[in-house]
Formats: structure tokens, sequence, C-alpha cells
């Protein structure tokens, strides 16, 4: 059976499925937007507020992308066993589906990328139909891919073995759906805890809650529509993938797609000068602390230097220092 057949048929699925998917991954999030723009419009947003927001949206995103990326995807360090579970809940917390389905997927990203078989590519839908008009391909890889088709996590154990060897990981992925929940449910009761009214529980609900959860959402699916649409090509890959910088800023290094499939077991990101992954920092910071035990090394000044040379059609230049 191809890798395609063995998608998770989601055109099968029930209305109502879909529906409550959709009020789950869009609806609330995009209600939590809506309260956060007229909170601070109407002068109601504080300081507690921002910081709420802020707090959260960092370690989620750490979560996603230190986490469920570059960990658990690409076992690009190796973490002390608490921050691993640690990572694995702050992952579970960004509604991007169970940790072993976000793995799963991830994988088939690489092996079939902007190829059928790629759940997420601008370029063609799994089931192979190529994708010609620009806003098509955005929508599908943004979203409309989630209402498609995904991967079967049971039909590939081989993809993983390795993290179901740890009973942690397993409870983890089995209580996505209560640790999803508890994401917006503890802003909720901080902001009642620091009020001490219902509005503060609203409050936290949609600052630190539902609203965080939307502007995480779209970013990492920017990655998947923008990072593979429009931006910068510093190096050859098998796919269309791009560098977004404004993406690196925003979503912890996340925005350099195109070093990362060159280099997809690279712990850092930003592999040129003047690139910032803010990811990379806290995984040498935690480094220091002893929380990760050790890491891979990021690409060579050679390994870059052969990279682009293939982009440009070029044999790679020998001299290193003009490479680095």
């Amino acid at each position: 059976m191809s890798r395609r057949a063995k998608s998770f048929a989601l055109r099968e699925k029930s209305a109502l499925w879909h529906a409550a998917d959709f009020t789950r991954n869009f609806a609330l999030p995009t209600l939590g937007a809506v309260y956060v723009v007229w909170d601070v419009a109407r002068g109601g947003a504080s300081a507690f507020d921002w910081a709420l927001f802020a707090s959260l949206l960092f370690l989620t995103s750490l979560g996603m992308s230190v986490g469920l990326h570059r960990l658990f995807s690409h076992n690009a360090f190796e973490p002390a066993p608490w921050l691993n579970y640690t990572l694995a809940v702050l992952g579970s917390m960004t509604w991007q589906r169970p940790l072993f389905q976000w793995v799963v997927r991830h994988k088939f990203h690489h092996m079939m990328a902007d190829r059928p078989g790629d759940y997420h590519s601008p370029h063609f839908t799994n089931e192979g139909q190529a994708l010609r008009h620009p806003l098509l391909k955005f929508l599908h890889a943004h979203y409309a891919w989630l209402h498609l088709s995904d991967v079967d996590v049971d039909a590939y154990p081989q993809l993983t073995r390795k993290l179901r060897a740890d009973q942690g990981l397993v409870l983890i992925d089995k209580w996505y759906d209560a640790i999803a929940l508890c994401s917006i449910l503890l802003p909720a009761l901080s902001g009642a805890a620091f009020y001490g009214t219902w509005a503060g529980f609203v409050d936290g609900l949609m600052w630190g809650g539902l609203a965080r959860i939307f502007m995480l959402l779209h970013l990492t699916w920017m990655v998947n529509s923008l990072g593979h649409l429009i931006g910068e090509r510093g190096y050859e890959t098998n796919d269309k993938s791009t560098n977004v910088p404004i993406l690196g800023y925003l979503l912890v290094g996340e925005g350099y797609h195109n070093n990362h499939h060159a280099f997809p077991a690279s712990p850092t990101l930003a592999v040129d000068p003047g690139q910032f992954d803010l990811g990379w920092i806290m995984i040498k910071l935690m480094h220091k602390f002893g929380w990760v035990k050790s890491y891979k090394s990021p690409p060579t000044a050679k390994q870059r230097a052969m990279k682009r040379a293939e982009l440009a059609g070029e044999p790679p230049s020998t001299d290193l220092e003009a490479a680095s």
C-alpha cells in the first residue's frame, strides 16, 4: 500500500466532526483574538493580561518548536527526563493535535515535501491533486488541509517506536484532550485569582487561552503556507521551502524553513549570519544549566557551502573562510 493510501480519510468524517473541529481549531481561537482586540480598543487591557498572553505564548512556542519539532521529530538534542515531559506537555497545549500525530505528520512532510503525501503542501493535496491558484495554495496549506486528510499514525509504528518506549510520553499523547483543555482553564483560573471576579476568569480565558492559541496556530500555519510560497532560498533542497525572516523572529526561529529542510537534524534553524533563533538560544542556555545533556552539531561552513553551491548549480568552493 502506498504512503498516500494510508492517510486518515477526514473527508469520510461526519459533518458534526468537521463542525466541532472547525469550532475548536478556528472559531474559538478567533473569538479570543477578537475579544483581545476589543479589550485593547476599549482600554481594558492590563499589564497582567499582556504578561499572561506573552508568557504562555513564549512557553507554548517553545513546546512546539523546541519540543514537538526539534526534539521529538528530529532528535536534535537530549534533554533531562523532566524537560522531556515538560516540552511534551507544552507542545500539547498548542492545540496542534496529539504528540505522536504531530511527529509522524512532520516526518512525512520531510519525506514527501511538496509532493503528494505531504499533508500541508501548498502545491499538492495529499491525494495528488495539483493546486495552481495562489489563493488556493495558501488556503490549503494554511488551514484547509486539516479537513481533507491527515496521517494514520497507527499505520507507521516505526516512526514513533522510540517515543512509545517512554510510558510518560504515551500518557501525554493519550491525555492530549485533557491537556488542551487545561491550557485554557489554567490562564482562566489565573485571571480569576488575580482579579477576584468572573470577569477576570473570562479575561484569563481569552488572553492567556484562546487568543494565545490563535496567535500560535496561525504563526505555525504560516510556516506551512508562506514558508513554501514566498521568501528566500539560501540552500538546495528537494522541495520549495523558503526562509521568511519575520516568522523567525515571531516564532522562535521557525521562519528559517529552507535552512531547516537543508539541515533537518540541526538544533538551530538560524544557520547564517544575521538570523535569529530564540529556540536555539534557549537550547544552549538549558545546556549550560544541565537540563540539556547534549545536542547535535549545527551545519559546518563546508556543509553550508556545498548546499549553496548546489542551489547555484556550481561546484562548491574549497575556501571555508569565504563560505563561513
